[in-house]
Order: structure tokens, then sequence, then C-alpha cells
């Protein structure tokens, strides 16, 4: 008869929840090399100091939902890594995050 530790369940729900935590990551992350990213930088940052170091990637196309989350358009070679070097933390597609889809020939009224 073997005997369950507490500990074991807790150790089992922490595995599950950083596999499930680290396939959201990489399901962000991954996509297309080229074109437009959500640059998330440290969230104690404000959005000037955001704005400054994102635009060392490439031109800057809009803020996201927080001061921290800086949409660019990554200039090449090396847009991306030196987004990375500026400070981001993750660089995501922005069409996997809600708030960060950039919409293209939309007139203000609504017509395309």
């Amino acid at each position: 008869m073997e005997i369950a530790s507490p500990l074991h369940g807790l150790a089992r729900g922490l595995t599950i929840a950083a596999t499930a935590t680290g396939g959201l990551i990489a399901a962000l992350t991954a996509g297309q090399d080229l074109g437009p990213v959500a640059a998330v930088f440290p969230p104690w940052w404000d959005g000037a100091h955001a704005i400054a170091a994102a635009a060392t990637g490439g031109p800057v196309l809009r803020m996201g939902l927080r001061d921290f989350v800086v949409l660019v358009a990554p200039e090449e070679p090396n847009g991306r890594q030196r987004l990375r070097h500026a400070g981001a933390w993750l660089l995501i597609d922005p069409s996997s995050l809600a708030g960060c889809t950039i919409v293209t020939g939309v007139n203000s009224n609504g017509a395309q």
C-alpha cells in the first residue's frame, strides 16, 4: 500500500500548470518571423519608456491595451533581436491577442 503525500498532489498540479503555461507561450510566440509583433516589456515601465525601447526595433505602430505592450513593425535584419536587447520580455504575434489586431483598409465610417 502506497501512502500519498500532500506534496505529491501539489507537485503534480504545478507540473500541469507549468506545461499548460509553456504551451500557451509557445503558441502565442510561434508564427512568422516577419511582420508586426506585440513587444511586451516589464510591467512597471511607463508608456514613454516602452515606446522608446520599442523604437529601437523598428517603427512603432501603436500601444497595446497596457502601457508596457507596444505594437512594432521590426525592421530587418535583426529588428526582433534589437527589441529583445532593448528589454522586451516577449514578442507575440498580435493576431493572437485581443486588442492588438491591426486593421487596414477601413474608413472611419466602417466602410472598406
